[in-house]
């Protein structure tokens, strides 16, 4: 479940960038504009992997930790 938070957060943090490179300029960006925004992705590119580094560090018994469906649940799909 952590990955999947993990992809949906780098998304929706993409989808905000990509955004105001969209609707924020009338026109094309300035280069300070852009770089700052370059700057923007930059940082959420290493929050990201930082933030995966301490998902995978845990191995696999956070696997075993998730629920597994019950024979019923997983018969009912």
């Amino acid at each position: 479940m952590r990955a999947v938070n993990w992809h949906d957060r780098m998304i929706v943090e993409l989808d905000i960038i990509r955004d105001k490179f969209l609707f924020k300029f009338n026109s094309a960006p300035t280069g300070e504009q852009l770089s700052e925004m370059t700057d923007e992705v930059g940082g959420l590119k290493l929050r990201m992997v930082e933030a995966w580094e301490k998902i995978t560090a845990t191995g696999p018994s956070v696997l075993g930790r998730i629920k597994k469906p019950s024979k019923h649940e997983a018969c009912s799909g």
